[in-house]
Parts: structure tokens; sequence; C-alpha cells
């Protein structure tokens, strides 16, 4: 069966917080958050990307999970 998908590729060029991703998770709302050793989360709206870090109220800018919330 063949796929009809496609893949796309980012990094901190495209607004990423970090190059190495721990985890990801897909949102509810459709939103994609990625984890990463140390930029924080970076949260992919299908347009853009939007950083959270500790001067948002995250501890530590090095993320090893996501447990998205029901």
């Amino acid at each position: 069966m063949k796929s009809k998908g496609s893949w796309r590729t980012f990094d901190v060029t495209d607004g990423m917080s970090g190059s190495t991703i721990m985890a990801l998770a897909a949102g509810p709302d459709g939103r994609l958050w990625c984890a990463t050793q140390t930029g924080g989360l970076s949260v992919y709206d299908g347009t853009s990307f939007t950083t959270i870090g500790e001067s948002d109220g995250l501890p530590d800018r090095r993320v090893h999970a996501i447990v998205p919330a029901d």
C-alpha cells in the first residue's frame, strides 16, 4: 500500500526552540508539541512555531516528555 502523505522537516531556522527532539505530541486542537533537549517546548500551529521557555514558567529548558491533557 502506498502512502499518500508527505514529510516536512523543521529545525531552528524554521523557529523551533532546539534541534534535538525528545518527544512529540499532537494536541486535541491539532497543534504539534515538540519537546527539545535544551530549548524548551516548540508548539506548531500549522503555520509557525511558538516557543515556551523559562520566561513562560517552564522550570527548565530541557524537556524529555510530553503528556497531553484531556
